[in-house]
C-alpha cells in the first residue's frame, strides 16, 4: 500500500499468482494547483513502469472544473 498524503491518494496492489491489480483512490480539492494533477499522473506512470503487466483502476474525485 502506498499513501501520498499531499495528494489525498491511496494506492493498493493486489496480486493473484501472476495477475497484478493496482487500485488508485484519489481526492483532489477544487482549485488545486495543476502540479497536484501532474504529481498524480507521474505517480501512476511510475507504478505502471514498476508493474508493467498490471491492470489499474483509478477512482476518485478530480474536481476538474472544465468537465461537467
Amino acid at each position: 500500500m502506498l499513501e501520498l498524503h499531499y495528494l489525498n491518494a491511496l494506492f493498493v496492489k493486489l496480486s493473484f499468482d501472476s495477475f497484478v491489480l493496482l487500485i488508485d483512490a484519489i481526492y483532489i480539492p477544487r482549485n488545486s494547483n495543476v502540479n497536484i494533477y501532474n504529481d498524480h499522473t507521474d505517480t501512476v506512470h511510475s507504478l505502471l513502469c514498476n508493474y508493467n503487466n498490471a491492470k489499474i483502476i483509478i477512482l476518485g474525485d478530480f474536481n476538474l472544473p472544465a468537465i461537467k
